[in-house]
């Protein structure tokens, strides 16, 4: 489910499980914060 954050760029809610995160978190955020 696509969603528009406050910068206004749209980051799509995918459930992916970041294999150092332990959780369920965006694909566009485990990709930033790896």
């Amino acid at each position: 489910m696509p969603s528009r954050r406050g910068d206004g760029t749209l980051v799509f809610k995918i459930c992916f499980y970041g294999p150092s995160l332990g959780g369920k978190t965006t694909a566009l955020e485990w990709v930033y914060h790896r």
